[in-house]
């Protein structure tokens, strides 16, 4: 991989074992190109139902980063990877079921993470200040969390709500279950700062989300971004 992916210092924000890279999207023709000759059949079918260039560019510089990386890491050439999944659903690695990994892209960014220790999942979305969170509200927050973000300014409402869904994805995509409706059964502090667990409902999908840790990023202004992570000794084939 060239110089468009930058893997971000853990700086004690979360756990040395845990690899979170973020990937600048190439829409340069050539460039995608390259990358369609590393994803699979099934790869490069989601990729061309896209209809918009950004869209498609963003699904291949993803999955063309994530061959990359989980490639080098397992030492298996990048296009002879090969995928299954979970009980729920959640991507691994037929080679490494262990290895924990999971992608979100928004903009002009990916973000991928990655541990053989523990469970890990994000989430990066593009900040707009502008965005009428209003209308998906009631899929994502607790009553408790729309009202500490209605506390303030309407102008200033969107960045809080962005950070709650952000952290509800990322934390749910490392358990592997959909988001759905589970975004509700899980509560975190949307101003707070530092690593945080959230609680979750018991006896919901959701409820092991309390066992993770999570951590928003800092790296981009424009973009609101979150890893999650397991205890160690949690891994994908746990799940």
């Amino acid at each position: 991989m060239n110089d468009s992916a930058a893997r971000l210092a853990a700086l004690g924000r979360w756990p040395a074992d845990v690899e979170v890279w973020q990937v600048r999207v190439s829409t340069d023709l050539d460039v995608m190109l390259q990358q369609q000759g590393f994803l699979d059949a099934a790869e490069l079918q989601r990729a061309n139902a896209f209809r918009r260039t950004e869209d498609r560019a963003r699904f291949m510089t993803a999955r063309y980063a994530l061959r990359v990386l989980l490639g080098a890491r397992v030492g298996v050439a990048p296009q002879a990877l090969r995928f299954a999944s979970t009980g729920n659903g959640k991507p691994t690695l037929e080679c490494r079921p262990d290895l924990s990994f999971n992608v979100s892209h928004s903009g002009a960014f990916a973000l991928i993470a990655v541990s053989a220790a523990r469970l890990v999942g994000v989430d990066i979305e593009r900040a707009d200040a502008a965005f009428n969170w209003h209308t998906i509200a009631d899929l994502v927050c607790t009553d408790d969390e729309r009202r500490e973000i209605e506390h303030l300014p309407a102008w200033e409402q969107a960045l809080p709500f962005l950070r709650c869904w952000t952290a509800k994805e990322a934390l749910l995509k490392a358990l592997g279950i959909g988001i759905g409706s589970e975004l509700r059964a899980v509560t975190v502090r949307p101003f707070a700062e530092g690593a945080q667990r959230p609680t979750a409902a018991p006896g919901s999908a959701a409820a092991d989300a309390a066992a993770l840790s999570f951590q928003w990023l800092h790296e981009t202004n424009e973009y609101v971004a979150c890893v999650a992570y397991g205890d160690e000794g949690s891994s994908a084939s746990a799940r």
